[in-house]
């Protein structure tokens, strides 16, 4: 299992300050209520049916956030992304589409690499979205069986698989040395 990355703890952190204000929030709004019996106009009645429709978002938020906070922290989780630390296809192939300078989209792509039926192929460089898209394009006819796009922060993540072996979404272990 992998350390957490400083992101990754920041993240937690914040999510966990969030949740500590949606506490209070509730609080806040379960103190407004007024005491049974007590006579209201009919605008108090809409403002408490708010109060109490806000309380209720509040704790469904910080049910909800709190419940990924503890699946982050399970040892099961090596981070908050499911990780396949090992490879299930034989082959991986690096697709390299980054570039040193602006360029416009009618800048052509590089040549394909050769790329073996049912190879997980990683499309990755310093590039702009649209590249991407485009590297994409032109590998879906290919005989890759699963696309993945490298994010230096996060590792290798599938966006396009034709194999059971990976399923989008996955996130994938790469040593720096070989996406950057």
């Amino acid at each position: 299992m992998r350390d957490f990355t400083d992101y990754e703890l920041w993240v937690v952190r914040q999510a966990e300050g969030i949740v500590r204000m949606l506490q209070e929030a509730a609080q806040i709004a379960q103190a407004t209520i007024p005491p049974l019996g007590k006579t209201c106009s009919r605008r108090e009645l809409e403002l408490y049916r708010e109060i109490i429709d806000a309380r209720r978002a509040a704790i469904e938020a910080r049910d909800r956030l709190g419940q990924a906070i503890d699946l982050y922290r399970t040892p099961a989780m090596a981070g908050p992304f499911p990780r396949k630390e090992e490879h299930a296809m034989g082959e991986t192939v690096r697709y390299s589409i980054g570039v040193d300078s602006p360029i416009t989209p009618q800048e052509p792509l590089p040549a394909l690499p050769e790329i073996p039926r049912g190879a997980l192929v990683v499309v990755e460089g310093w590039a702009p979205i649209w590249r991407y898209a485009m590297a994409l394009h032109r590998l879906h006819g290919s005989p890759a069986g699963a696309i993945a796009v490298y994010d230096p922060r996060l590792g290798a993540v599938v966006v396009q698989s034709h194999t059971p072996a990976y399923a989008e979404g996955d996130v994938l272990d790469f040593p720096e040395d070989r996406a950057q």
